[in-house]
C-alpha cells in the first residue's frame, strides 16, 4: 500500500504559456509533491466528539471546517506571511521590470484568493492516533474519539454523494513544520516560474507596456496553484507533534453561510463495493474503556445496516486510550 499525491489546478487561465506549465509541473514532480507521498500504510487519524463519530461513520464522510474558523486563524497567515517574506527576498534580487509585475501580480492573486474569491475548507487528521494534544483540543477534553482511516492510491473522494467521483479540488497533504525548509520551498519554486517566463519577456519586448503587464498577471494566475497549496499547508514549529495531514477543498466563493463542507471517501474493492475506508475507532481516555467499547461497535453495527451506497467494512477495531493517557486526562478533566 502507498499514496501518491496528485497536483491540482485551482484557477484555469484562458491564455497559458506552455513553458511556465513545465516549469511548474518539474517544481511539483521533483520537489513539492514527494513531500506529500507516503511508502507503505497510511493510516491517519481524525479526533472528534460523540456527535462527530456518529455523524461521519453515519453519512460516511468527513466534514471540513471554514479556514477562518480553524483553532489556531493565524495558520494559513503564517503561509502566507512566509510565502510573502520569499518574494520581497527575491524581488530584491530582480531587476526587470516585467518580472517584478509578475512577483507583485503572484503574490496580489494569491492574497485575494484566501481573501474574497475563494474559501478554503480543512478536515485535520494526525499520524498518532492517540496524542494528548489532539484528544484535549479536538476529542472532548479525552471523552471524544479518535478515528482511524487508511488512505492509499485507492481511496476516492467525492463533494457529492449521488455522483460518485474524484474530483481534482480535493486534496490529500502533508503540513509542513520546519520554517527553513516552508522558505527554502518558495524560493525555488520561484526561482522555476520566474525563469520560465524570461524568453517570454524578451520575444513580448515590442508589445505595448499595458500588453506586457497583462500578459505577466495572467502567467501569475498560471502560477499561483502550488504557492496557494504551501499556504495551507505550513505550519509553526512548536505543532510538530502533532504530525498532521490535512484533506483541503479550495472553491469559489458564492456567498453560501455554511461553514463546513462534506468529503465522502470510499475505496472501490474488486467486488465493486465503495468501502468507507475507516478502519479503527479509539474510546477516549476520560471515558469508561469497556462500556465505550460496547457502545461503539453496537453504534457501528447499527449504522452499516443503513441505506448508504458506501458500505462500512466488518473489520473496525475498537480499543481504548491507553492506561497512561486516562490517568492524565482524569487529571486534566477533575
Amino acid at each position: 500500500m502507498s499514496y501518491t499525491a496528485h497536483h491540482v489546478v485551482i484557477v484555469d487561465p484562458t491564455n497559458q504559456t506552455p513553458n511556465l506549465g513545465r516549469a511548474m509541473n518539474t517544481f511539483n514532480e521533483n520537489e513539492w509533491l514527494p513531500l506529500h507521498c507516503y511508502e507503505g500504510r497510511l493510516v491517519l487519524y481524525h479526533y472528534t466528539d460523540f456527535a462527530g463519530m456518529k455523524g461521519i461513520i453515519e453519512s460516511r464522510s468527513i466534514w471540513h471546517t471554514n479556514a477562518e474558523a480553524l483553532n489556531d486563524q493565524k495558520e494559513i497567515r503564517h503561509g502566507l506571511g512566509v510565502i510573502r517574506e520569499a518574494i520581497e527576498e527575491r524581488k530584491s534580487l530582480e531587476t526587470d521590470e516585467f518580472i517584478l509585475v509578475f512577483i507583485d501580480s503572484l503574490l496580489f492573486h494569491l492574497e485575494s484568493l484566501f481573501r474574497n474569491l475563494y474559501i478554503t475548507f480543512v478536515a485535520s487528521f494526525s499520524m498518532d492516533g492517540n496524542l494528548q494534544s489532539q484528544w484535549q483540543a479536538y476529542g472532548d477534553r479525552g471523552r471524544g474519539y479518535s478515528l482511524g482511516f487508511e488512505f492509499s492510491n485507492k481511496t476516492k473522494r467525492t463533494s457529492d454523494i449521488s455522483h460518485i467521483s474524484d474530483p481534482s479540488e480535493i486534496i490529500l497533504r502533508r503540513v509542513l513544520y520546519d520554517q527553513d525548509q516552508q522558505k527554502g520551498l518558495v524560493i525555488s519554486y520561484l526561482n522555476n516560474v520566474i525563469e520560465s517566463i524570461r524568453p517570454n519577456l524578451v520575444a513580448e519586448k515590442q508589445l505595448a507596456r499595458v500588453d506586457r503587464s497583462v500578459r505577466a498577471s495572467t502567467r501569475a494566475v498560471q502560477a499561483m496553484h502550488t504557492l496557494a497549496e504551501m499556504a495551507v499547508t505550513f505550519k509553526v514549529e512548536r505543532f510538530r507533534k502533532e504530525q498532521e495531514w490535512r484533506l483541503i477543498r479550495i472553491i469559489q466563493d458564492s456567498h453560501e453561510t455554511d461553514s463546513i463542507k462534506p468529503t465522502y471517501l470510499f475505496h472501490n474493492t474488486p467486488a465493486s463495493i465503495l468501502e468507507f475506508p475507516l478502519t479503527s475507532v479509539m474510546v477516549g481516555p476520560a471515558l469508561p474503556c469497556r462500556r465505550s467499547q460496547s457502545e461503539v461497535t453496537q453504534l457501528i453495527q447499527q449504522l452499516a445496516g443503513a441505506e448508504n451506497p458506501i458500505q462500512i467494512g466488518s473489520k473496525i477495531q475498537v480499543t481504548c486510550a491507553s492506561s497512561f493517557s486516562k490517568w492524565m486526562y482524569l487529571f486534566i478533566v477533575i
